[in-house]
């Protein structure tokens, strides 16, 4: 047998051994998985080269096995992806994925992708599921002070004052800079003090 033939057979062997290795013997809970695929995507997203962005968020799931803790991750890339082409359907069903399969033990993407469900919600004017949204954004962070005001901004819209003035002090507390809701709210009691006080 000549040198060649033996080093390959040598290589085969060595790939064929860490297939079975990684099968057996699956990486440990609380490795971190690569996000060069999902940082490579980010980056394709910004300069609008989707095809190549979908291409490296689709890699995870492409290879679920190895990176079970990515899928998540690779939903969420995708609900991006899809939101920048204003294709909502699909961004919504990919970051509904994003939640469901939120498993990555070190970096959560369900409190983003609902952030960004209800920003859907919201343009399409389904203020009742922004309202549902951005509730479970407030529960997953109780700290998440854009959630409390787009629920604010939302409950505003269905004509549930006391909840929005609720949500708008809790947004300021949490130091939230924005000036639209708590000024809505002062305008829309301004008018119920003229109502009050015509009759």
């Amino acid at each position: 047998m000549n040198l060649k033939k033996y080093y390959m057979i040598v290589v085969i062997n060595v790939i064929l051994s860490l297939t079975v290795f990684t099968s057996i013997f699956p990486a440990p809970i609380g490795v971190v998985d690569n996000w060069s695929h999902f940082r490579n995507g980010q980056e394709f997203l910004k300069k609008k080269n989707y095809s190549a962005a979908e291409n490296n968020f689709r890699y995870y799931l492409r290879h679920p096995a190895v990176h079970k803790y990515m899928i998540g991750v690779a939903h969420f890339g995708l609900g991006l992806l899809y939101q920048d082409l204003k294709r909502d359907d699909l961004a919504v069903k990919e970051y509904n994925l994003a939640i469901k399969n939120d498993v990555h033990p070190d970096v959560s993407v369900k409190g983003k992708a609902l952030m960004n469900l209800g920003s859907i919600h919201m343009k399409r004017k389904h203020y009742d599921d922004a309202i549902y949204v951005y509730a479970q954004a407030i529960k997953h962070n109780k700290r998440n002070g854009l959630a409390y005001y787009y629920l604010g901004l939302a409950s505003l819209k269905v004509g549930n004052y006391e909840e929005a003035r609720e949500a708008s002090v809790k947004a300021r507390k949490l130091g939230v800079p924005f000036d639209e809701l708590s000024n809505r709210l002062k305008k829309i009691k301004k008018s119920e003090a003229k109502t009050r006080s015509s009759k």
